[in-house]
């Protein structure tokens, strides 16, 4: 492909099956799956949301983005588990032109219902319904607005959704070999 990593991600909220559909990606791909913000970088993210502190946003988002080049940057394929259009929910509108690391992406995404339904299975801390209402929505319309391809988990099957994806991939790859 070329000397740096081909990246892909894939991104949504959460119970959206992103995290299972991305690992099937990587492993049909033969690529290497990669969390970003996982532990530290998650939390210190979501803190500098929270203090509204986004130069420190930027600065955490970018210092996740180089330690997975760092760790797995002689890896031809990389598909991140999240990446930019996440960073894009926690940033405002104005501070987006700051992040160029702007990868294909492809959106997971299910209804405010779906997603809540999903979400009380699982043993995690939960956040009020108005919270995830406004990612749910966040996510369909940030993926529209940056011409994202956007799968819905709700009514594709996993294996469906997983089509769709190593065909979108697919195309992203053959694309970038151009």
């Amino acid at each position: 492909m070329q000397n740096k990593p081909f990246i892909l991600a894939v991104d949504g909220h959460d119970g959206t099956g992103k995290t299972t559909l991305t690992r099937r990606l990587a492993q049909a791909l033969k690529a290497e799956y990669v969390r970003p913000y996982g532990d530290p970088y998650g939390p210190a993210l979501l803190e500098a949301a929270d203090g509204k502190d986004f130069t420190a946003l930027i600065d955490v988002a970018n210092q996740a983005y180089q330690q997975v080049l760092k760790l797995h940057g002689e890896k031809p394929l990389l598909v991140f588990d999240r990446l930019w259009i996440t960073l894009f929910t926690l940033l405002p509108e104005t501070h987006h032109r700051l992040w160029t690391h702007r990868p294909a992406t492809a959106i997971c995404w299910i209804d405010l219902n779906t997603t809540l339904a999903r979400l009380a299975d699982r043993d995690e801390q939960t956040y009020p319904n108005s919270w995830h209402k406004r990612y749910v929505e966040l996510y369909l319309h940030l993926g529209k607005q940056y011409q994202c391809t956007v799968i819905n988990t709700q009514i594709n099957d996993e294996e469906k959704a997983l089509a769709l994806l190593i065909d979108w991939a697919s195309r992203e790859i053959e694309r970038a070999e151009r």
